[in-house]
């Protein structure tokens, strides 16, 4: 019995080890990456990111954060971090980590979430209310779009935006809450979160223009 527990004790030390080592080279690429980009790097994320009322960040009976990227990218500023969301199965746990990007616009919008269908049904649960239904058989097939108000939803989701979508958009999930928007998908390795990053301005860039008139001031970026 003794040598069956210290066994065990033996795999979980070893377990524990390879998971800092991971975590150890992930925060030195990440480092890296901020000097060639010329963004900061701070492995805490701010308590203000974290409580951001994005449906993901409410998921799971737990969530963590954890390497921070900030600065100005592509031309709109932005933060890169790592979320972990924890939900428990009974008597064991299971956690997810996501490599997610945020930035701001200038416009105050409805919580909407757009994604693969089963992956948005996972994450907002109740939390939006319903799917919004759209007239693009491929579009619909493709992706689920998750709000309260399907109205705003029809202006934010417009044609444009939804040949966006179709060609640069499978993948990933996008979700909007206040001035906030917020791209992710399962964790990348460090070289791939240019990606990241690019797909977050190409969905800003194509948010339609009529979205900022009529729910905030100033002017979105259109490209």
């Amino acid at each position: 019995m003794g040598w069956f527990l210290l066994l065990g004790l033996t795999v979980l030390a070893a377990g524990a080890f390879a998971l800092a080592i991971a975590a150890f080279r992930r925060n030195a690429a990440l480092r890296t990456m901020a000097v060639q980009f010329g963004l900061t790097f701070s492995p805490a994320v701010p308590m203000g990111l974290q409580a951001l009322p994005f449906p993901l960040f409410s998921r799971g009976e737990k969530q963590r954060f954890r390497n921070l990227l900030a600065g100005r990218w592509g031309g709109i500023d932005l933060q890169e971090f790592d979320v972990a969301i924890i939900e428990n199965e009974g008597r064991s746990s299971s956690t997810t980590w996501y490599s997610c990007a945020v930035t701001q616009i200038p416009a105050w919008c409805q919580t909407l979430t757009i994604g693969a269908e089963h992956l948005v049904e996972r994450v907002t649960g109740q939390l939006l209310g319903h799917n919004v239904p759209f007239e693009s058989e491929q579009f619909q097939r493709t992706f689920s779009v998750s709000c309260e108000d399907a109205r705003f939803a029809s202006a934010f989701v417009d044609a444009r935006m939804m040949a966006w979508l179709l060609a640069h958009g499978r993948g990933w999930t996008f979700e909007v809450a206040g001035c906030w928007v917020l791209c992710y998908r399962k964790i990348v390795h460090p070289q791939e979160l240019i990606p990241l990053l690019g797909t977050l301005r190409g969905f800003t860039d194509h948010i339609p223009r009529v979205v900022s008139e009529l729910y905030g001031g100033g002017q979105l970026p259109i490209g």
